[in-house]
């Protein structure tokens, strides 16, 4: 077996163990949010539909705002008209130890989830179930510097047909190393050809 093709197998198996991480060990996850470190910027993709059959309407709203608030769950890609829901979620306390970091690059669906009570931001007039997707992008940032602890955090709410979750998965920085090391080794073999 040549060395480049170790190499890209080496290179497979992270990006699967990056896959891994970053998604549901959940298959019927409702929402699924993922942190990924791209270069010198730190990018969050949410992706999925949300049940509100078990959650209340409480009002509508409207903001624009983009951050995480680790420490107690929280985060938001909000972009303009929103309709805000409560319930009673189950799951972690928090998904790292940082505090509020805000951007201004996001786009997207309006979405918020806080963890610490239970609450969801959801496109104004949202039909549940409908599809969702929103982005944002912590320019200059690093896992460690957003305070963002590696795993897979899973909340759930509602039971039977209208029971739903969501996910975050955050890869480990060592998994991202070796994909970077893999990207690089694997550059290197071609150029030598």
């Amino acid at each position: 077996m040549s060395v480049a093709s170790r190499l890209a197998g080496k290179l497979l198996a992270a990006s699967a163990l990056v896959a891994g991480l970053a998604a549901s060990p959940n298959a019927q996850a409702g929402v699924v949010i993922s942190f990924i470190q791209q270069g010198s910027d730190v990018v969050m993709t949410m992706s999925g539909s949300i049940n509100t059959g078990d959650l209340t309407f409480i009002a509508s709203s409207s903001d624009t705002s983009y951050f995480i608030n680790p420490v107690v769950a929280h985060l938001a890609t909000v972009n303009g008209d929103y309709d805000f829901f409560i319930g009673t979620v189950s799951g972690p306390a928090s998904f790292g130890t940082g505090g509020v970091t805000t951007t201004a690059t996001g786009s997207g669906d309006s979405f918020a989830f806080a963890g610490y009570i239970g609450g969801f931001n959801l496109p104004l007039g949202y039909v549940s179930g409908s599809a969702l997707s929103s982005t944002m992008t912590f320019v200059g940032a690093t896992f460690e510097s957003l305070g963002l602890t590696s795993g897979v955090y899973e909340w759930s709410w509602g039971s039977g047909a209208t029971a739903d979750t969501l996910v975050i998965g955050i890869p480990e920085p060592a998994s991202m190393a070796l994909l970077g090391a893999g990207l690089i080794g694997l550059g290197l073999t071609r150029r030598r050809r």
